[in-house]
């Protein structure tokens, strides 16, 4: 195994791995035999929903991969903290996170191993750019290495403060970005999914929840539906798409529209850990671009292997 420490000389890939490496030492030294293994990454779940994504009627320009007619598609949602583990308070300042997973979407997936899949995943973030740069900011990141972070990119903490500071109410009332750069076709662009104000009831709230916003969130889908707007960010002039910490300028062109569906029960922490997304479950026409999208297809699939072998799903 590569070690966590050996990056800098064997570029990307030995990168990846290193990230690899050290998601995996830190889920090992976290872990407690006979509990629920969790993600490396957005490890609280807030709530795992179903939901029904309606393509548009859309200008031919627009008609690409998975919007390339109007159709309804079953789909699934997991909101989560990003960081600070399963047990911090959600009032704490943290990322939000939605992973949306479409279902019954035919065609080539490019995940390996899993060609023939039906699913099709976007993940997002409530802050519309990335934190790091680079893979190798990245992984200094995830090794808590903050102080040389802070030494390549300075920006680093602004970003973070940006991104906590205020508080959020509920996972339904707040947009998300897709953040690192994905393909529409022949162009680039970013995803983003923009909350419908005022389709979801209003929660009920307490702060001194530790899970306020799952106890929100199972407050306000047994009242009723929440809808969001699922956007295309299509890349304009000189904008970079290799560096997911700059922010685009262009329009927020509007693809689908996503119904979260009411609820009966109340929502589960632990739902989702059996479920996996990966950005690269996706059809060649929304291919990831650059090296956020393979990081994650390394992480993720890795991550996937490890959890199903303490919990026993394998």
């Amino acid at each position: 195994m590569v070690s966590s420490e050996d990056f800098s000389a064997g570029g990307e890939s030995a990168t990846i791995a290193a990230m690899v490496a050290t998601i995996l030492e830190r889920q090992e030294k976290n872990y407690k035999p006979g509990a629920v293994a969790r993600r490396g990454l957005h490890s609280k779940s807030l709530g795992v929903v179903r939901a029904s994504l309606q393509v548009r009627n859309l200008p031919k320009e627009l008609q690409v991969g998975l919007f390339a007619t109007p159709y309804s598609y079953d789909a699934v949602l997991r909101f989560s903290n990003g960081g600070l583990g399963p047990t911090a308070p959600d009032a704490l300042p943290n990322i939000r996170g939605v992973a949306l997973k479409v279902l019954g979407v035919p065609g080539e997936k490019l995940l390996p191993g899993e060609e023939n899949s039906t699913e099709q995943d976007f993940i997002m973030a409530n802050y519309p750019t990335f934190f790091a740069a680079t893979a190798e900011q990245m992984l200094l990141l995830m090794q808590g290495k903050i102080f040389k972070l802070l030494v390549e990119r300075p920006a680093i903490l602004i970003d973070a403060i940006k991104a906590t500071a205020k508080i959020t109410e509920s996972v339904l009332d707040i947009d998300y970005f897709s953040q690192v750069t994905y393909r529409f076709g022949r162009k680039s662009c970013k995803y983003s999914l923009f909350h419908q104000a005022g389709t979801a009831a209003r929660p009920n709230i307490n702060l001194l929840d530790n899970d306020y916003l799952r106890s929100a969130l199972t407050d306000q889908l047994q009242k009723g539906t929440a809808k969001f707007t699922l956007c295309v960010q299509i890349q304009q002039g000189n904008e970079d798409d290799q560096d997911p910490t700059e922010q685009w300028s262009g329009p927020q062109i509007e693809l689908a529209d996503l119904t979260v569906l009411q609820i009966d029960e109340p929502v589960e922490e632990s739902d989702g850990e059996e479920l996996s997304f990966n950005p690269y479950r996706t059809l060649a026409e929304h291919e990831p671009i650059g090296w956020a999208g393979r990081m994650r297809r390394a992480v993720y699939a890795a991550d996937l292997e490890w959890r199903a072998r303490k919990n026993g799903t394998a």
